[in-house]
C-alpha cells in the first residue's frame, strides 16, 4: 500500500506499521507536490479523511477513473 500525505498522526502511523513487522507491505511517501503520478499508477484510492467534505484527492482520483 502507498501511502501519501502526512496525516494527522503520521509519526504514530509509521511507529505502527514498523512494530508491527509490517513494513514490507507500506510504502510511506509522505507529502507529494504532484500526487497524479502516483494516481496515474495506482488501481485505486482510499482518503482516510474524518473532517473534509469532499477533499480534492478524491476528485482528482475520480478524474483518472480510480474507485
Amino acid at each position: 500500500m502507498l501511502v501519501l500525505g502526512p496525516g494527522l498522526k503520521g509519526e504514530a502511523f509509521e511507529d505502527k506499521v514498523k512494530n508491527s513487522g509490517l513494513e514490507k507491505y507500506f510504502n510511506i511517501v509522505g507529502s507529494v507536490n504532484n500526487p497524479q503520478h502516483f494516481l496515474y499508477n495506482s488501481f485505486c484510492y482510499l482518503s482516510t479523511s474524518r473532517s473534509e467534505g469532499l477533499p480534492l484527492g478524491v476528485l482528482e482520483a475520480m478524474a483518472l477513473g480510480l474507485r
